[in-house]
């Protein structure tokens, strides 16, 4: 264990609290072109007109629910199973 106080103080990022992320540990890049990566591009495809403003929305919540299946699915490889509350 660490004992350093300001490494046991730091809460996890808003992006693996949000999804409850189990797994999975996603560093800064990754977290960036996930959220801020994938709204972009939905940004320019409605901007272009290529698509609809429900891009906006569906994009990202598509990119969240990946990611989040992801964690479901690495946990069941790993054998541990999805995580259940008492």
């Amino acid at each position: 264990m660490n004992s350093d106080p300001t490494l046991a103080d730091t809460k996890p990022p808003l992006y693996w609290r949000a999804l409850r992320l189990r797994n999975l540990r996603p560093n800064g890049w990754q977290r960036a072109v996930l959220v801020e990566g994938v709204l972009a591009v939905a940004v320019v495809l409605v901007l272009a007109d290529v698509a609809t403003a429900w891009t906006l929305l569906i994009l990202p919540v598509a990119s969240a629910l990946l990611v989040k299946g992801h964690d479901v699915l690495a946990g069941l490889l790993l054998g541990r199973g999805p995580a259940r509350h008492r």
